[in-house]
């Protein structure tokens, strides 16, 4: 009990120096040499009541082969962050809180540019992992993302040889790379049924049994979810294909 006490102190005056806590002046050799500290870890671990906290090599080799994020422009940075929270969810020691082992791993799930992205962060910059995830949406979720995904929800197109399944499927991912989107689901309904080609327009209509005027919005995404997943077994597949006018 003492010992958390002890690290509970020593936390909070670390905490203090990342406030802004007075220090002593510097000398002119002091800036002008090397320093340990401007190697030190950007992230400030929280103190854990565990003595031996140890991190499983088989769950980093786990994140490093299926969580992997290099900060490239195709890569989802929320995909990244729900694929590591999976993996990092199987590690479990008694008196470690969660968060604290997610600020351990989450470095390791970054490479390339994405990792000497974090190492530049100022050294016990990084203080929650609310403060981590925040930071890094903000650096590869940027408003102009937002904006990006937000064009391809009002502006949909059904592509040439797109099934009505494929084209549901692809218009709903960019629902999931933007669930801040701030559309309304009766207009996005609208907006997916204006760009589809003809034929597949009469095909919603019949999987509302002619009743698509007369639905809440709800009760076709539900159809349309249910097409999804049963589209393969529908023949719904891009074989034959025919490209129509809208």
């Amino acid at each position: 009990m003492a010992g958390m006490q002890r690290q509970d102190a020593a936390y909070a005056r670390q905490l203090n120096d990342v406030a802004g806590v007075e220090e002593i002046p510097r000398t002119m050799g002091y800036y002008m040499a090397p320093r340990p500290a401007e190697i030190q870890s950007p992230i400030l671990h929280p103190p854990v009541a565990a003595n031996n906290l140890e991190i499983n090599s088989a769950l980093l080799t786990m994140i490093q082969s299926n969580a992997l994020f290099h900060g490239f422009e195709s890569e989802s940075p929320r995909e990244h962050v729900k694929r590591f929270l999976e993996l990092a969810g199987r590690l479990k020691i008694n008196g470690v809180p969660a968060e604290a082992l997610q600020l351990r791993l989450f470095p390791y799930s970054l490479s390339g540019k994405a990792l000497r992205w974090i190492n530049n962060r100022p050294t016990r910059s990084i203080t929650s992992w609310d403060n981590l995830l925040n930071k890094f949406m903000a650096r590869y979720c940027p408003p102009s993302k937002t904006t990006e995904w937000r064009k391809k929800i009002t502006h949909f197109e059904q592509e040439k040889d797109e099934t009505l399944m494929d084209g549901w499927e692809r218009y709903s991912d960019y629902f999931l790379q933007c669930p801040h989107h701030g559309f309304e689901e009766q207009f996005w309904i609208e907006t997916f049924y204006r760009g589809l080609m003809q034929e597949d327009k009469i095909l919603i209509h019949s999987l509302c049994q002619g009743k698509l005027m007369n639905m809440a919005p709800p009760q076709i995404t539900e159809i349309l979810e249910d097409m999804a997943l049963r589209g393969y077994d529908w023949g719904l597949t891009r074989s034959g294909r025919r490209s129509n006018d809208r």
